[in-house]
């Protein structure tokens, strides 16, 4: 049946919008813009071509997306044509990886380690980590890589990504010109989470923010999908706690460029390169999910 669930994530690249459905058995819709055509793939389990939810969807390399679950250590990764292939490929990523970014040859990773980021020169075969930890009161430094966590995007014609955490207010944009030196360009660091220990676990303090919650860009601009909530607001939000009406703009120095204020309830963005437009997914007045379609500025 050709209808949208309650998608969460939306990734939109050629002609394509893909989008994450974890409330359905099959995990990932994709329309086509140019066809209309619409498909599943993907489906819910513990089988070798299934998975059982989604963190991720993003562009592998030109002709190829990844899909991503959250405890998973591959990748599974579809051919971005017509037929999209029910068997797909798969790749093994870090075991302590936290999320992916693929720009060209270099896969870039949040991970859970004394480095907050690694990056690997894919064609070369070459590693390396790097990111000092930051200090989270009452929280060890052996536990602030799984505190931090959040996604990153990629530049696709310099040597640049931006990270973003998902609690807190906390955004990072590297320079890897030099793998073996990658440089901090420019930090915002606002609120940061608040944590306890219960034992040896942190825990969050329902007074906690959330943060930056989806992430993309094109070759000016970063979007910051930013949420003004905080994790005490779940109870009365529940399922709407994640959707936001502010995207932070950005250029790739880290200047602030404006704030866009959106008539809609958005819970994931998405710049097409192709359409030179942002795909979201949010509300409509009646509080049905939509994708819908943003013009970028000049």
């Amino acid at each position: 049946m050709n209808y949208i669930g309650f998608p969460d994530i939306i990734f939109s690249v050629n002609d394509y919008i893909f989008l994450s459905e974890p409330k359905l058995d099959t995990l990932v819709s994709v329309y086509n813009i140019s066809t209309g055509e619409f498909k599943r793939f993907l489906n819910k389990g513990n089988g070798p071509d299934e998975s059982i939810d989604i963190q991720q969807i993003g562009q592998y390399n030109d002709s190829c997306v990844f899909v991503r679950s959250t405890f998973s250590r591959e990748l599974f990764i579809y051919h971005i044509n017509d037929t999209l292939s029910i068997h797909p490929n798969k790749v093994k990523v870090d075991e302590k990886s936290a999320s992916s970014c693929f720009v060209r040859d270099f896969h870039i990773y949040p991970q859970h380690d004394k480095n907050r980021f690694a990056i690997d020169d894919m064609k070369n075969n070459i590693h390396s980590d790097f990111g000092s930890i930051l200090s989270v009161k009452n929280c060890p430094s052996d536990y602030i890589s799984y505190i931090l966590t959040g996604l990153c995007s990629g530049y696709s014609i310099g040597n640049k990504f931006v990270w973003a955490s998902f609690y807190g207010d906390l955004i990072e944009i590297y320079d890897y010109s030099d793998m073996q030196d990658v440089r901090l360009e420019r930090q915002f660091c606002g609120t940061l989470p608040i944590i306890s220990m219960s034992g040896n676990s942190p825990v969050f303090s329902k007074e906690s923010k959330l943060g930056i919650v989806s992430i993309t860009g094109n070759d000016k601009y970063i979007f910051a999908l930013y949420c003004d909530n905080y994790i005490k607001d779940i109870s009365e939000k529940k399922d709407g706690i994640l959707f936001c009406n502010k995207i932070l703009v950005y250029d790739w120095t880290g200047m602030p460029i404006k704030i866009i204020k959106t008539d809609k309830f958005i819970r994931s963005i998405s710049y097409n390169k192709k359409q030179n437009k942002i795909h979201c997914i949010g509300y409509d007045e009646q509080y049905n999910i939509k994708v819908f379609v943003m013009d970028i500025f000049d």
